[in-house]
């Protein structure tokens, strides 16, 4: 095993198949897309940044609360008027 000098390149195999990961990650996501609006005949449109954050809004609430909490806060959560 040899040790990389700053003279190598940055093309070592591992980023080349994290690369090949990535866009393979990228173009199943582009299939599920492209099956789904074919299949229900809808167009596609984007959930937003937030969507995850919203769908799993209680259980990321107590996970911040409970990070704050060891860190020895004393949480109350009250909602804001939007």
């Amino acid at each position: 095993m040899t040790k990389r000098g700053a003279h190598q390149p940055d093309d070592t195999p591992a980023t080349v198949t994290d690369l090949a990961a990535a866009l393979a990650a990228l173009g199943h996501s582009i299939l599920v897309i492209v099956y789904h609006v074919l299949t229900r005949r809808e167009p596609y449109h984007e959930p937003g940044g937030n969507y995850f954050d919203e769908r799993q809004r209680q259980s990321i609430e107590h996970r911040l609360i409970r990070r704050l909490e060891l860190l020895g806060y004393a949480v109350t959560l009250q909602p804001t008027a939007a």
